[in-house]
């Protein structure tokens, strides 16, 4: 009967015996820019050991590539890989990755993923807090809980790929981002981005061009049982929220004129409904 294992190591058969060893001991070992061509080694197992995102890992090669062996997916590598959007999408060769806009952009739309095999996990976060990755839902082969901005690096969203790996279906996301994002309403109309169902969100909100008072009519992009609290952003402007002029359906127009102000509501998915107010301005 063998010793039990300890962590990281690994058991061989060696016509006799069962034997216990570290992988390096049994494998020759190799940094990721050590490693020779995969398509030289078709079939070969090796050690890395930077290989599982700067951790030692087993490889085996594809004939193509050295794929990571053990709990993980993907190819070797000695960081988190950053993909950067084309057109709407990007293709993945880890089981994590750091997503960019493309040509740097300040926001861009990501509505299809590609490179997961069937029945896997991805986890997505963005590569820079200066440019915002919006996961579209069912503009492409995402099937999330609505659309998703991933404007903080801290922020991540993890999916999972179907039997056949055609589609990406939302397993959980985390918004980390600590900042209160401010809505600015543009035609008597503000959207918010990301908001998830189910959620409780706050937001600040304020006058089109820094106007003295503007009306805001309409809330857009609040799925079905999200509750959202809107707050002024500056006490020097005057947001006037309007009963029944758009989406918000309220007890009667309210003015948001302080900083401390607040307004609650919650959504349907098409209509906004006011649950309270509180006017708590000098």
């Amino acid at each position: 009967m063998p010793t039990p294992l300890r962590a990281g190591q690994v058991m061989m058969w060696n016509g006799s015996l069962w034997l216990n060893a570290e992988p390096g001991e049994l494998f020759t070992t190799y940094t990721v820019a050590e490693l020779p061509s995969a398509a030289d080694y078709s079939g070969t197992v090796v050690c890395v050991s930077n290989g599982d995102y700067g951790n030692p890992c087993l490889a085996r090669s594809d004939g193509s590539n050295w794929h990571v062996l053990g709990s993980r997916w993907g190819v070797v590598a000695t960081t988190v890989p950053t993909v950067t959007i084309a057109s709407g999408a990007i293709t993945v060769t880890t089981d994590e990755a750091r997503v960019d806009t493309e040509g740097a952009a300040a926001t861009d739309d990501l509505d299809t993923v590609t490179g997961v095999p069937g029945g896997k996990t991805l986890i997505l976060r963005p590569a820079d807090n200066a440019r915002t990755v919006v996961l579209k839902d069912g503009s492409g082969n995402l099937n999330i809980k609505g659309d998703f901005a991933l404007d903080h690096t801290e922020d991540k969203v993890s999916l999972r790929s179907s039997s056949n790996g055609a589609t990406l279906t939302e397993l959980s996301r985390s918004d980390n981002n600590t900042t209160v994002e401010t809505l600015t309403i543009a035609s008597g109309v503000a959207t918010a981005v990301g908001t998830g169902p189910g959620s409780v969100e706050l937001y600040l909100i304020d006058t089109e061009a820094a106007a003295a008072s503007d009306d805001l009519d309409t809330l857009d992009g609040i799925p079905a049982r999200t509750i959202v609290v809107l707050r002024a952003a500056n006490s020097s402007r005057t947001v006037v929220v309007k009963d029944g002029t758009g989406n918000l359906k309220l007890s009667a127009d309210f003015s948001l004129d302080n900083v401390e102000d607040t307004i609650t509501l919650v959504s349907n998915g098409t209509n906004l409904y006011e649950l309270c107010r509180s006017d708590n301005g000098a």
